[in-house]
C-alpha cells in the first residue's frame, strides 16, 4: 500500500520541483515510511548533540509548557 502512495507522492514532487534548488529527483523511497524487507536501509547521517545541548533544549521546553525556570537558584 505504501508503494503506490509513495510513488504517487513522488510523482508529483517531481512535478512541483524546482531543478535550481533540488536537482536531483525524488524517488518513491523518499516518502515510503516502511522499510520493505530485503531492500538495504537508507543511510542517514544523525547529527549528534552534546549532552548540554540536549539540557538546554529540555529547559526550553519546560518553560514553553508552563514549567517553572529554576535555573541559577538553590535548591
Amino acid at each position: 500500500m505504501w508503494q503506490r502512495t509513495a510513488s504517487i507522492s513522488s510523482l508529483i514532487a517531481n512535478i512541483y520541483r524546482d531543478e535550481k534548488k533540488r536537482r536531483k529527483p525524488y524517488s518513491h523511497e523518499d516518502f515510503n515510511p516502511i522499510q520493505m524487507p530485503g531492500e538495504p536501509k537508507k543511510k542517514t547521517k544523525k547529527p549528534t548533540q552534546t549532552w548540554q545541548e540536549q539540557k538546554q533544549i529540555i529547559e526550553l521546553y519546560n518553560v514553553g509548557l508552563g514549567g517553572l525556570d529554576n535555573r541559577g537558584k538553590e535548591v
